[in-house]
């Protein structure tokens, strides 16, 4: 797996974001296999700005894979609230949006539709 990862902070402006690229090959099975090799592409882009610096934070994201047997994406907005005097606790409100599922398990809240 390749990637490349990028961001800019910028008064208080913060763009990030990140391309990969993934082959998988040389399987090793126990019988036949219905593909010899698996590529697959994709990235993650977000922005976030302080309209109250270090308090109140709107931001906007989106993801997206491409690959043989599926493209699913993702894409939401949210608002994150500093409300104390540390970065390391916030409370955040987000709506987003999401088109297929690369993963599901019993501990992800939405199931693979």
């Amino acid at each position: 797996m390749s990637a490349i990862d990028y961001g800019i902070k910028w008064n208080g402006l913060a763009v990030n974001g990140q391309y990969f690229m993934r082959w998988l090959n040389d399987f090793v099975a126990d019988g036949p296999l219905p593909l010899k090799s698996k590529f697959d592409h994709g990235g993650e882009l977000s922005a976030s700005y302080f309209v109250k610096p270090k308090k109140l934070m709107p931001y906007v994201r989106a993801s997206w894979v491409r690959g043989q047997f599926a493209n699913p994406y993702e894409y939401g907005a949210g608002l994150r609230w500093y409300y104390l005097h540390t970065e390391r606790l916030w409370l955040n409100v987000e709506v987003f949006h999401i088109k297929g599922l690369l993963i599901a398990g019993p501990l992800l809240p939405i199931q693979q539709g």
